[in-house]
């Protein structure tokens, strides 16, 4: 799941595609490609399997970033600080659970808009809980997502290919997922602010591990997992997904921030669903329907407004 905090922009001019802007793009083809070796992955691994691999990976890639960029995990951290870590990892796997669930089922063109919309639910919490109001441009962005979520889920024109997307359980599981990543998101910004971006990150990722760890070990897939003879492309896949999605492509996108501020780099990098899903029926022979293209674009389009 991609992260968004608050930072201050440095703008190379208008209508201009400088270096932040570079970095968000190439962010979004990452996370995009990503969507690619979870789908592959998960062939033969469980959503929960294919959790921890790339859980492993992803905490290996923050930890050697954060010592190159001088910082330490869990340091600086306090006993609050540690306790919303362990709270925001769990909301945090259960959801990419739920994600992988529903991508396994009914395909990237459905499952990846549709868990994309956490900054919908990030909004909604921001404004019960953190006395936070709306624009109107993300009142209106709020309208284009919903309406994206619509034809999304709604049944198919006869002739118009699978009717998965209809309002199922497995649609249901990609809601869920970007409703715990934006409740994960919100525990995960009181650590930001106050210890910086590779000491909450690496310190969440390892605290992921340790508890998919003991979730695993406890009920003996730990040892089935290490056990079983996966083919070749499908081990690489999982392990590289972690590092190239959650380290190298979130990576690019915090420093886009760097350069650009949140808004705008969260507004290009939006387009990662679009990436995943042509990349999907390029690629992987994903079917591929008016229906989910118009979806997916309604989806991006309230995504860039909500910013």
């Amino acid at each position: 799941m991609p992260e968004r905090f608050n930072c201050g922009p440095s703008d190379p001019g208008p209508n201009m595609i400088g270096t932040g802007e570079a970095l968000a793009i190439i962010s979004a083809i990452i996370w995009g490609i990503a969507m690619l070796m979870y789908r592959v992955a998960l062939r033969e691994l469980s959503p929960l399997e294919l959790t921890f691999v790339r859980s492993v990976s992803a905490m290996i890639f923050l930890a050697l970033a954060a010592l190159v960029f001088k910082s330490t995990p869990f340091g600086g951290l306090d006993t609050a600080d540690i306790l919303l870590l362990v709270a925001s990892g769990i909301l945090l796997f259960v959801g990419d659970i739920l994600y992988f669930g529903s991508v396994s089922t009914i395909g990237i063109w459905i499952a990846t808009p549709l868990s994309s919309v956490y900054p919908l639910f990030v909004a909604g919490i921001a404004y019960l809980f953190l006395g936070e109001s709306f624009t109107g441009l993300q009142l209106a962005g709020i309208i284009v997502i919903v309406l994206g979520i619509v034809v999304l889920t709604m049944r198919s024109p006869p002739g118009e290919g699978e009717e998965y997307g209809n309002f199922t359980f497995n649609s249901l599981m990609a809601l869920g997922a970007a409703f715990l990543w934006a409740t994960s998101l919100v525990a995960l910004r009181f650590v930001l602010i106050e210890d910086g971006l590779f000491v909450a990150t690496s310190s969440r990722s390892t605290i992921i591990v340790v508890i998919l760890i003991a979730v695993l070990g406890t009920s003996g897939r730990l040892r089935g997992l290490r056990r079983r003879k996966l083919s070749r492309n499908v081990k690489y896949l999982a392990i590289l997904s972690g590092a190239w999605g959650i380290g190298l492509g979130g990576l690019l996108f915090f420093h886009s921030m760097e350069f650009i501020g949140t808004a705008r780099a969260t507004a290009i990098s939006a387009t990662n669903p679009l990436f995943g899903g042509f990349l999907g029926t390029i690629l992987l022979g994903e079917k591929i329907t008016i229906q989910k293209v118009a979806g997916a674009v309604l989806v991006v389009t309230g995504l860039m407004l909500m910013p």
